[in-house]
Formats: structure tokens, C-alpha cells, sequence
């Protein structure tokens, strides 16, 4: 019988090659997990180019020429109660930038994951950090000053019902009583599995007609300017954290 001798460091990469491939329930590779956003309205893809009007739950008719605010801080929950805290994890939607509404985090640790949390608006800490990059990037028109902070929504539109004829919230405030940061919790139902090359996706809707309609029906007549921080911001603040539903998880193959 003839023997084959298999030099020592090819055998080590044969072995690590095979092993490496090996997978179990708990050897899952870090990946990426994306977001897939969709603002709507009722059962209808919103348009903010200020043509199409809708009526909202006080029975006002109104259009959208503005629809910008940020989420942060996201946090991916494990159904044994630990999480995993997203870095930098700083994203403005802009219905006018389609490619806003698809970010995604890298370097996430491979896993199964059973729900996220979120914050509407900007983190206390950043709104007083000084002059920032990327989506806290003041040019993106999304701040006051370094002492009132960043907007985190501003919603802007056309009314008949406003005395002005038009509506402008531009919703912020980061500290005391005037804090508008919302927190926001999703359970999937299921698993987004985060593993290497593996495509997982969580995709949410935000719906306007719920941000009219909860906790109450909003009347654009007698509230169509919100522009500074204070009590009528947090009223509003209390309607955007209702907005934002899960939709579903998408794991690739």
C-alpha cells in the first residue's frame, strides 16, 4: 500500500480550512444589519413633493413639502435579555433622499437577535459635542444652535385649515422638562440572524396618519407652528413616538 505524506503546514490549512467552515448555533460571524424604512400614510406611500393632499384623523386636508428625523442609539436585544449596543449608530431619513431610507451597521456581532431599540431624536451627549460629521453634520439643516441642539423631526407642509395656510413642526430639545427624545422598542415575533455574509434586514414603516391621530386628534388650526423647544414640542414629541411600526426581518440565504 502506498503512503501519501501530506506536508505538516498543508495539513494545519487543510484542517483550519475545514474547521473553519464548520458552523454551529453559537458560531455565527459578524455581519451587517440594515434598515429598510418606508414613510407612509394610511395604506399609501407618502409623497412630500407638496401635490398630494390627505386627510388626517381631525379631518384636515393637508400636503407634505418636508419630512426629515433622526434615529439613534440603536440597541439589538437577545431573547435572554442581553443586547448588543450599536457605536455611532446616528441616522437621518430625509423623504427627499431615497438613499436615506437604507442605512446600514457594520461590525455587528454574529447572533440571534429578537427585537431593537431605538431613540427618537439625538442622544443629550452629542447635542452638546460641537461641530460633528455625517448625519449629526449641522449642514444638514437639521440644527438650532449649540445651546437649544439638534431638530429631530421636522415636518413641514401646506394646510387651508392653518391661519397661515401652511404648517411647520421643526421638534427638538434635549435636557430637563423639554426633552424630546423618544424611546422605541420592537419585538420581531422571531429571529434576525446575523452571520457573516448573510443579508439580515429590519424593515419598519412610519406612518403620518399616526402621527395626527395619537395620543390624540391633532387640529392643524390651532397648532401649525412649532419651531423652538418647550411644552407644545413635547406634545409633539409624544406623537412621533407612535409613528414608527415594525414591519418585518428579512434573513438572506
Amino acid at each position: 500500500m502506498k503512503i501519501i505524506h501530506i506536508p505538516f503546514a498543508l495539513a494545519a490549512l487543510l484542517l483550519f480550512t475545514f474547521s473553519s467552515c464548520k458552523k454551529d448555533d453559537k458560531g455565527y460571524a459578524t455581519g451587517e444589519v440594515g434598515l429598510d424604512i418606508t414613510n407612509i400614510v394610511g395604506d399609501v406611500n407618502l409623497d412630500a413633493s407638496g401635490t398630494t393632499f390627505y386627510v388626517n384623523a381631525n379631518g384636515d386636508n393637508f400636503s407634505v413639502t418636508k419630512f426629515k428625523y433622526y434615529l439613534s442609539n440603536f440597541e439589538l436585544l437577545k431573547s435572554d435579555g442581553s443586547s448588543y449596543k450599536i457605536p455611532e449608530s446616528y441616522v437621518l431619513i430625509n423623504e427627499a433622499d431615497v438613499t436615506s431610507f437604507t442605512p446600514v451597521f457594520s461590525d455587528i456581532p454574529g447572533g440571534e437577535y429578537t427585537g431593537v431599540k431605538f431613540i427618537i431624536g439625538v442622544d443629550s451627549a452629542r447635542n452638546t459635542s460641537g461641530a460633528q460629521t455625517g448625519a449629526l453634520d449641522p449642514g444638514n439643516d437639521m440644527f438650532w444652535t449649540w445651546t437649544t441642539g439638534y431638530i429631530f423631526l421636522k415636518l413641514e407642509g401646506s394646510c387651508a385649515a392653518s391661519p397661515s395656510g401652511d404648517f411647520t413642526y421643526h421638534i427638538g430639545g434635549f435636557s430637563g422638562a423639554n426633552a424630546a427624545m423618544r424611546t422605541v422598542t420592537m419585538d420581531f415575533g422571531g429571529k434576525l440572524i446575523v452571520d457573516g455574509n448573510r443579508e439580515a434586514e429590519i424593515h419598519m414603516m412610519t406612518d403620518m396618519q399616526e402621527f395626527f391621530k395619537n395620543p390624540d386628534n391633532l387640529s392643524i388650526a390651532t397648532t401649525n407652528m412649532v419651531m423652538s423647544p418647550g411644552a407644545t414640542a413635547m406634545s409633539i414629541a409624544d406623537r412621533y413616538q407612535d409613528m414608527i411600526k415594525f414591519d418585518h426581518i428579512h434573513n438572506g440565504d
